[in-house]
């Protein structure tokens, strides 16, 4: 899929999301998450649709969920949230380097969904722009490599990075 079916895709997917979530919000007001969670598919191989990964914000944390589904498992996850493209850990020609990612971890037993949860103290203006790069090792008959999908990073492979933008927080919901 070429970057700007991906590109438009990902739009009318993450439209669709925050239509249908809005529609399951819960009347009156609670504690709760920040603005709209964005959502992305994970793929492995490049075209099979293993997952999602979805990414949101309260106050004090930035939470990032892999989820898997149609058989396929986690056995590790890597992250990487960074102010702007260059500060995600990458090769001289640009292809990111998973192993140097901030936030990795491996599953065993293997796993259906791991969300990380970090302090985004650094991050903590509100709208500020977030550069993610989601990978992971997934399983199903055999191994592959998936990443969460988005724009292609600048080198030579189809390694992808998806941005986020922080949501503004009163620490309620909407009725």
């Amino acid at each position: 899929m070429d970057i700007t079916k991906r590109t438009t895709f990902f739009a009318l997917a993450v439209l669709a999301v925050l239509s249908v979530a809005t529609a399951l919000m819960p009347s009156g007001t609670a504690e709760a998450d920040c603005g709209s969670a964005a959502e992305v598919t994970l793929y492995g191989g490049q075209v099979i649709e293993v997952g999602t990964v979805t990414i949101w914000n309260d106050d004090t944390y930035l939470y990032v969920t892999y989820s898997t589904g149609g058989g396929w498992v986690l056995n590790e996850t890597h992250l990487s949230v960074a102010t702007s493209l260059y500060d995600i850990p990458q090769t001289r020609s640009g292809n990111p380097i998973p192993g140097k990612f901030r936030y990795k971890t491996e599953y065993d037993p293997a796993v259906t969904e791991f969300t990380y949860v970090i302090d985004a103290g650094e991050w903590s203006q509100e709208g500020l722009e977030l550069f993610i790069a989601a990978h992971a090792v997934v399983e199903l008959d055999g191994y592959e490599t998936a990443w969460a999908d988005g724009l292609d990073f600048p080198g030579n492979n189809w390694a992808t990075y998806f941005t986020y933008i922080m949501q503004p927080c009163n620490g309620e919901v909407p009725s």
